[in-house]
């Protein structure tokens, strides 16, 4: 169809330049669609808890660091980063640092994660963990800044374009 509307466009004397097209599921094919001059792919190429299952190959490199602040129970801790820290608009982040862990809620400042038998012992208070938001569009815009960590060494910082430009 897109390839269709730029040609009536042509047809009826309306020259188009660009031809652009986005979407984080499609970007691939976006890719290979003759015609396409632009593919804005959204958050594949740093991939968030709810597009990584749908590329397998790629491994995700969009996490936010939370720390361990409390085990009040066994079986459970609260950490330091909740909806102010991570977005929550689909789904809840997930730990990828250990396994054993799922998420089970945010509050504003926290979040709750339940603990498995195996993942108990290893998970102390102070501890940090990696989460991976769900969806990067509501996580992104907390921040002015992106930490970009290779090998466990900061090397940069991007800054987040549009944080702030709401009015």
């Amino acid at each position: 169809r897109l390839t269709e509307a730029r040609a009536a466009l042509e047809n009826a004397g309306i020259g188009v330049q660009v031809v652009s097209v986005g979407e984080t599921i499609l970007y691939e094919e976006a890719a290979r669609t003759n015609g396409v001059t632009e593919v804005m792919a959204g958050v594949y190429a740093l991939l968030d808890a709810h597009y990584a299952p749908y590329w397998p190959h790629l491994k995700p490199a969009a996490h936010v660091l939370t720390t361990v602040t409390s085990r009040p129970e066994p079986g459970l801790a609260i950490t330091d980063a909740g909806q102010k820290a991570v977005g929550i608009d689909l789904g809840l982040p997930q730990v990828t640092s250990l396994s054993g862990i799922e998420t089970t809620g945010l509050s504003a400042e926290h979040c709750r994660l339940r603990l498995d038998a195996l993942a108990q012992p290893a998970v102390n208070t102070g501890q940090k963990l990696w989460l991976r938001p769900w969806d990067l569009g509501t996580c992104t815009n907390l921040y002015d800044l992106m930490w970009v960590v290779r090998q466990g060494k900061i090397e940069t910082s991007w800054p987040v374009a549009a944080r702030g430009q709401y009015r």
